[in-house]
Parts: structure tokens; C-alpha cells; sequence
């Protein structure tokens, strides 16, 4: 209805080339005059226009009888009614669109068993049964007090029943009975619950163990530990070197065996030192050695034996020995 109305507002106001602002009776400001300049549009309908500062609402005022604000209430004329009208549908023809009434939306509205319609009162009524909406097999039961169905009992059935608790020293065996939770439950029955530090020799470690030596008391740094277990000195007696003395090779005395083999040997004041081997052409030129040694001659021609080359020793006192021919004439 507000829409028919606003359009045949505009209808009314498009025909005139006269309008009239919303403004105070004591505004006779030139700016406040409008001219057709002033009007703006949208759609084609004028609806306000720009004078000073203020946009202002206008109405074509020819046709205009009463207005509240900036709303038109009363009009000179609308077609085919002539005078003042107040609008309202009753003034304008519905042609092919209808108003919308109650009595007709509610007689446009039909209904056909099970559903049953009261155009009156716009009341619809379902006497129908579940079948006729398609839910034969749908029970009017709560979701609380629904039975288990075929499918559910079927997964239901492939659940464990509900397990009742055992004790804090059970656990649930393969078995689905609760067994005790101790050491032989998981295969060491023999095994004590004794710390390592606490824990006894074993028949094995007790048999391993005797077979290793017991603890070796301490000896002192001049000892060794002999092969009959025992600490015993370590000296020369025992690497078998009893009778050697711990003196160095310049004071070292003169063994038993070694004065044997002096004993054997002549005083050094019995022996005349060698002087080397001389040569000479005859005993006539031999010349006897120092003191205190002898001499050994090679002589050319030896005119005693009349031999040649022959060897003879001489001592200081000038005496000639003969020793050995070397070559002879």
C-alpha cells in the first residue's frame, strides 16, 4: 500500500512545473525561493533540492492540500476522483495486481486429505497417519527409551562386556581374568627384589671366585713374590748370584783360578823385554841391547858357522845365542 502510494506521488508531482519547500512561514529569504534549476532526480522524480546551505524536501504544491513535515497527506485530485482525496486503495483501481488482504491469501490456500484447511481461521490440520508421510516403521518414542536395534545389537555383540575393576596388584591377563602382578607374571619368579648392592654370591660367581687368588698382603720394596707365594728378599742369593760381590771391575780381586794362572806365569823382574828384531851383515857389527832387555839379530853372513841369514838373540852383556837358521847357503 505505502509503495502505490509514493508512486502516485511522484506521478502528481512530475506534472508540475510549481513547487513549494519545507520552510518556516517568517522564510522569505531570497535563497529560500526554488526555481524548476534547483530540482534534482532520481528515477525521474523530483525530490529535493540545494538553496543555501540546507537541501530541502519539496512537494509540487498546485495539487498539494495538506502535508505533515515533509510528508503529503491530502492532495486536490486523483483520477477518476475529483476534489480533495485522502488516499487510499479504495481510490485506485487494482487492475491485475491485487492488494494483499488476509481473506485472500487465506482463500488462495486449499488443502487435500489428510490435510484438511480452515479458510477461515488460516488453520491447517494433519489427520493423516505416519504411513501417509512416509514412516510406517518410525515409532513415536523418545531418544531415552528407543530400543536397541538390530544393526546396533549387531555392533553391540562385537564389544567387549563391560570388565569389572580388579586391585591396584592385578592386571588383566590374555585370559580377560585379573591374575596378581608380581615377578612371576612376567617369568621371573626366582628373581628377589634385592638391590644390586645387597644382592648374594651366586653358586656360579661362588665357583668362579675360587677359582682366583685371594688378596696378596703388601710386602716391603726389598722383597719379591716367590713362586710358593711367599715375600722373600730380593737379593743376590736370589737370582743365583750368591757369591758375587756388588764391586766394580777395577776393585774386583784376584779369583782363585786367576792366582792359579799367575802362579804359572814368571815375575815380571825375571823377564828381559823384547826389543825387536836388528839386522846386521855379521856378529862382528852386533851391538848388545840396553839394560834390561834383549835383542833379536838377523845376520847376513854368520862367519862363526859360516851360515847365512841366521837369527841369534843378544843381552846387554853383549852374549850372542844363536836360535834358529832361516835360510841356509
Amino acid at each position: 500500500m505505502k509503495t502505490i502510494l509514493i508512486a502516485l506521488l511522484g506521478v502528481f508531482l512530475i506534472t508540475s512545473a510549481f513547487a513549494q519547500t519545507e520552510k518556516s512561514a517568517s522564510d522569505t529569504s531570497a535563497t529560500s525561493q526554488i526555481t524548476r534549476a534547483d530540482f534534482k532526480f532520481m528515477g525521474g522524480l523530483p525530490y529535493q533540492v540545494q538553496k543555501g546551505t540546507s537541501p530541502k524536501r519539496v512537494a509540487l504544491f498546485s495539487d498539494v492540500v495538506a502535508a505533515t513535515g515533509s510528508t503529503v497527506t491530502q492532495v486536490n485530485s486523483v483520477a477518476p476522483v475529483a476534489g480533495n482525496v485522502t488516499l487510499t486503495t479504495a481510490n485506485i483501481a487494482e487492475n491485475t495486481n491485487l492488494y494483499y488482504t488476509q481473506t485472500r491469501a487465506r482463500a488462495a490456500i486449499s488443502g487435500t486429505a489428510p490435510i484438511s484447511y480452515n479458510s477461515t481461521t488460516g488453520v491447517l490440520t494433519f489427520s493423516g497417519t505416519k504411513s501417509d508421510v512416509g514412516l510406517a516403521n518410525v515409532d513415536n518414542t523418545s531418544d531415552a527409551a528407543k530400543p536397541v536395534s538390530t544393526a546396533q545389537a549387531t555392533a553391540i555383540a562385537l564389544k567387549e562386556n563391560t570388565i569389572n575393576a580388579g586391585t591396584l596388584a592385578q592386571y588383566f591377563r590374555g585370559d580377560k581374568t585379573f591374575q596378581t602382578l608380581n615377578s612371576s607374571a612376567v617369568g621371573l619368579g626366582s628373581v628377589d627384589n634385592t638391590s644390586d648392592a645387597n644382592k648374594p654370591v651366586s653358586t656360579a660367581q661362588a665357583t668362579a671366585i675360587g677359582l682366583k687368588e685371594n688378596a696378596i698382603n703388601a710386602g716391603t720394596t726389598a722383597q719379591y713374590f716367590r713362586g710358593d707365594k711367599t715375600f722373600q728378599t730380593l737379593n743376590a742369593t736370589a737370582v743365583g748370584l750368591g757369591s758375587v760381590d756388588n764391586t766394580s771391575d777395577a776393585a774386583k780381586p784376584v779369583s782363585t783360578a786367576q792366582a792359579t794362572a799367575i802362579a804359572l806365569k814368571a815375575d815380571a823382574t825375571a823377564v828381559i823385554p823384547f826389543s825387536g828384531v836388528a839386522a846386521y851383515s855379521n856378529l862382528t857389527g852386533v851391538t848388545a841391547p840396553a839394560s834390561g832387555f834383549l835383542k833379536f839379530v838377523r845376520v847376513t853372513t854368520d862367519e862363526r858357522y859360516n851360515k847365512s841369514n841366521q837369527l841369534y838373540m843378544v843381552d846387554p852383556a853383549s852374549t850372542i845365542w844363536k836360535i834358529a837358521l832361516i835360510q841356509e847357503n
